[in-house]
């Protein structure tokens, strides 16, 4: 099956927080009377973050307001035991803000090489994200909307990935079945089991190689547990040609059932040479 459709998470996959959330969240405290150091700041944000399982709670009903209310309640458990705000809620408006502006985030050295090198090839590129109407803005200010046909936001659909409707509503957009597309993210469930449910393949990008390894090399260089699954090419069909914009399976990114990548870069290794 031809893919003609690639989709991407946005925070941790197209471009991260810069320097860190911890480092934001300290720099703007201080401006408010709380001064805790970044180090600590940054912890406390993982801890409730993964405590939460980011923002799959909202997975069944979402919205410009309840992403506030649930970000305003992660800032608040963040700073629970690090200081006490004279103005809690002044200090999270000015934090809220300050993130839809570009100067919090920064693009991974591989993203726009990667989305020029894919649109070349001729596939049409989406976003799927857990994001309020903040991401917009910040797509454009990071220069990323040339490359991108579609914003999906969990906000404006009403439901967050992993969610089987906020796939649908990609698919929707893009006028494209579940069949000829693929997302590509860096959450395992959000993104990849995510995808999956909503009968889209799917690429997981492992960054900070966290989740998924390579198994010990076979003497044939593709891993004693690596699987050959006709990834994007059809089931046991013969592989397209790059000019019909199709990704083939690449075994040394195979690993376990799994098709885990460790950088955007390494994403035209599913493309045919």
């Amino acid at each position: 099956m031809t893919i003609k459709v690639v989709f991407f998470d946005a925070g941790g996959t197209l471009f991260r927080p810069y320097p860190s959330v911890g480092e934001v969240y300290a720099r703007t405290a201080a401006r408010h009377g709380v001064n805790v150091e970044a180090a600590r700041v940054e912890k406390a944000f993982q801890d409730q973050w993964h405590q939460r399982n980011g923002l799959t709670t909202l997975a069944g009903l979402s919205s410009e307001k309840i992403e506030r209310e649930w970000w305003y309640a992660l800032v608040r458990d963040v700073f629970g035991n690090l200081g006490a705000f004279k103005d809690f809620d002044g200090f999270f408006q000015e934090l809220y803000d300050l993130f839809a502006r570009a100067e919090c985030w920064r693009l991974f050295d591989d993203t726009v090489p990667v989305l020029k090198q894919l649109q070349n090839a001729g596939f049409r590129l989406g976003i799927i994200s857990n994001w309020d109407h903040r991401l917009f803005s910040i797509v454009e200010q990071l220069g990323l909307t040339p490359f991108f046909e579609q914003v999906t936001a969990s906000s404006k659909v009403g439901v967050a990935k992993p969610g089987k409707r906020i796939f649908e509503a990609a698919l929707a957009s893009m006028g494209v079945g579940a069949a000829h597309s693929i997302h590509v993210g860096d959450s395992l469930e959000d993104d990849y089991f995510g995808a999956q449910r909503a009968g889209m393949k799917a690429v997981f990008l492992d960054r900070h190689r966290k989740h998924a390894s390579p198994p010990n090399p076979s003497p044939d260089g593709r891993g004693e547990h690596a699987k050959t699954i006709p990834l994007l090419s059809g089931e046991g069909g013969p592989p397209k040609a790059v000019g019909e914009a199709a990704l083939t399976l690449n075994p040394r990114i195979h690993y376990n059932d799994l098709v885990v990548i460790h950088t955007l870069a390494d994403l035209p290794n599913l493309l045919n040479d």
